[in-house]
């Protein structure tokens, strides 16, 4: 039986008219030529690389380095490596009310880490939940300093792809620059 590889790269043309096909849409959509700043991405490359599988994490890792890219580090290490990335962490929701007491109960239980599933009211703008966080982001803040003096990183997601539609981005009129279909 053969075995082999497959390397695929790929990359659009946004300074160009085309349709794209999109499965499970009974439509082809039309993706309008983009004549602006951010149709390109100036300075895109890629790195081809080959090593053997137990030294593909620190090729990887020289790349990055060598290539100015991200290298995120943890402590000194890269989080790639590092065994703190790979901590468990207590979900809960918290904010100035009841932080000393989320804090306890991650100490309680050895998280060194405090997620929050839910901190804002709108996904997009990424407005902080007023019952929760009535400074907004200073409110944040200040959990965030009362979790460092124990040991404790806060944590929450903001992701693009989750705009709300009770977001100034989608209501009352949708913006300009969002995709639909």
């Amino acid at each position: 039986m053969p075995f082999g590889s497959v390397l695929q790269l790929f990359c659009e043309n946004r300074r160009r008219d085309r349709v794209k096909s999109v499965v499970y849409a009974e439509q082809c959509v039309p993706a309008p030529l983009l004549d602006r700043e951010d149709a390109d991405i100036q300075g895109c490359r890629f790195a081809l690389f080959s090593c053997p599988d137990l030294e593909a994490l620190d090729v990887i890792g020289r790349i990055e380095v060598n290539e100015g890219l991200p290298h995120p580090m943890i402590d000194g290490e890269w989080v790639k490596t590092s065994r703190r990335a790979t901590y468990s962490y207590l979900i809960g929701e918290f904010g100035t009310e009841n932080i000393d007491h989320m804090l306890d109960y991650a100490k309680k239980g050895g998280f060194r880490c405090l997620y929050h599933p839910e901190p804002f009211d709108t996904w997009g703008h990424f407005e902080l939940r007023k019952e929760q966080f009535p400074e907004g982001d200073l409110s944040l803040k200040k959990c965030a300093e009362k979790a460092a003096e124990q040991g404790i990183r806060l944590g929450l997601h903001t992701l693009t792809s989750f705009t709300k539609t009770n977001d100034s981005y989608v209501t009352p009129i949708p913006h300009k620059g969002l995709k639909s279909m």
